[in-house]
């Protein structure tokens, strides 16, 4: 599968839509461990995004991990590394 343009047309009801849900203009309460993998690189999803993400959750177990060359994709090894080891230690966690 390709990624590219959505197959769905892009109207104003929808992006009017999405402004109107939008979250983070306040804080976001969050009672569970949250972890953000963010690549830099990323050319779909700036990292600024995931940063403010952070910052508007309100939990109080928060890590947030910036890529410096990792794209939208986190298919390389290493990527892929990281994203086991986060899922890894959250279900982890859990067991505890």
């Amino acid at each position: 599968m390709g990624y590219g343009l959505p197959s769905f047309p892009l109207t104003q009801g929808f992006l009017e839509d999405g402004h109107r849900h939008a979250v983070l203009g306040a804080p976001i309460p969050c009672a569970v461990p949250v972890r953000i993998l963010q690549g830099m690189q990323d050319a779909d999803v700036p990292w600024r995004h995931a940063l403010a993400t952070a910052e508007a959750l309100h939990a109080p177990d928060l890590t947030l991990t910036l890529i410096k060359q990792g794209d939208h994709r986190f298919s390389t090894p290493a990527d892929l590394a990281r994203l086991i080891a986060a899922v890894r230690e959250l279900v982890t966690r859990g067991k505890g």
